[in-house]
């Protein structure tokens, strides 16, 4: 799971850029792995959902977020 997060964190930090493709990736990669670790419904997996889904919002694909 510190993988997991590692990922997370990068997402924020390449959102926080505008780098939002880049935080996009890193955001889904750590989902992969806490949907595998944790299963979709545990609180930890979804705060990764909503990291991603801002991510989506700022880069304006309304649709993904």
């Amino acid at each position: 799971l510190e993988t997991a997060s590692t990922y997370d964190n990068l997402g924020n930090a390449y959102k926080g850029c505008g780098k939002y493709d880049k935080a996009i990736e890193n955001h889904e990669r750590c989902l992969t792995i806490k949907v595998k670790t944790l299963g979709p419904d545990h609180p930890d997996t979804a705060s990764t959902y909503n990291n991603l889904g801002n991510a989506y919002n700022y880069k304006g694909d309304y649709d993904k977020a």
